[in-house]
């Protein structure tokens, strides 16, 4: 609702995302980079298949994965897990300093 511009009759003009601070991403936990370079990885992730990949219990999985998406850091569509595309760009470069991504 904020970044609402204008509203006309059929359409919702929504402000630039350039004044959007993403600095939070430099505080994610490390276990949650790797979480996040797996669903990028593998183009999104289900709970089992997390908890496979990881060796995880599914109760951890569900734990790691809801975290990320009540960050808004990853969205769920039906039932797999993706990296949220508005910040997308913004985690693959920090992924990328942090040598996690090449």
């Amino acid at each position: 609702m904020q970044s609402t511009e204008k509203v006309t009759d059929d359409t919702i003009f929504i402000k630039s995302l350039r004044d959007v601070d993403l600095k939070f991403i430099e505080s994610i936990s490390k276990s949650k980079y790797l979480a996040i370079r797996a669903i990028l990885i593998h183009n999104g992730l289900s709970i089992e298949n997390y908890a496979r990949l990881f060796r995880v219990s599914t109760e951890n999985s569900s734990h790691v994965l809801n975290q990320l998406f009540n960050d808004g850091i990853v969205i769920k569509k039906d039932g797999v897990f993706y990296v949220n595309f508005l910040i997308y760009s913004q985690l693959i470069t920090y992924l990328k300093k942090l040598n996690l991504l090449s």
